[in-house]
């Protein structure tokens, strides 16, 4: 399930990043929440209305997104790789919003959801978004950890204890006293 990058130009793996961000959040963000609310419509489920609902999604959409996004041209750019499992970065990344949390595109992924369930005022899209949720911290996360921890041994162990998965920290983590460009496993604190 887990493949490293080809060797490829920055611009061509930003382009790739770009689209599966475009294909993905089509997918996931538009046409699955289009589809539940028909079946929310079908079943006589009531949206829910607030006062600027529509504006106050619409500006949590786009805060909420920039980790997700910034962390995609972050690995893309530095670590020369995309966010799909299958086109991995080929080096541990700590930089950008990975020095505040350890998954910010999830963390974007699902407030995503939410920012649209509150767009369309749609219950069961904000329980896709919570499902979703729980199915990346239960099946996806423990399976992507495991390869990261795999390939980047005690560095990632550091870095993870270091650094949540769901919470920001509030400072940048930082690995002490060791230059940037670390590339080697056998350093103690591994690919960087």
């Amino acid at each position: 399930m887990f493949r490293e990058a080809v060797d490829a130009s920055t611009n061509w793996i930003l382009v790739k990043t770009m689209t599966q961000i475009v294909v993905i959040w089509s997918a996931i963000l538009v046409v699955f929440p289009y589809l539940i609310t028909i079946v929310e419509g079908s079943f006589g489920i009531t949206r829910l209305q607030v006062p600027f609902q529509k504006p106050l999604a619409a500006v949590l959409f786009i805060a909420i997104s920039s980790p997700g996004v910034r962390g995609s041209i972050v690995m893309s750019k530095i670590r020369k790789g995309t966010p799909l499992p299958l086109d991995h970065a080929k080096n541990l990344v700590i930089r950008g919003p990975y020095a505040f949390v350890r998954n910010p595109m999830a963390v974007s992924g699902i407030g995503q959801g939410l920012a649209v369930a509150l767009f369309l005022g749609s219950p069961l899209v904000a329980l896709y978004a919570l499902i979703g949720s729980l199915v990346w911290q239960l099946i996806f996360r423990p399976l992507e950890e495991d390869d990261i921890e795999r390939r980047f041994g005690r560095a990632y162990r550091e870095y993870r204890l270091n650094v949540k998965c769901w919470i920001p920290r509030s400072r940048a983590y930082q690995i002490e006293g060791t230059p940037d460009s670390a590339n080697s496993n056998d350093s103690p604190l591994g690919k960087m």
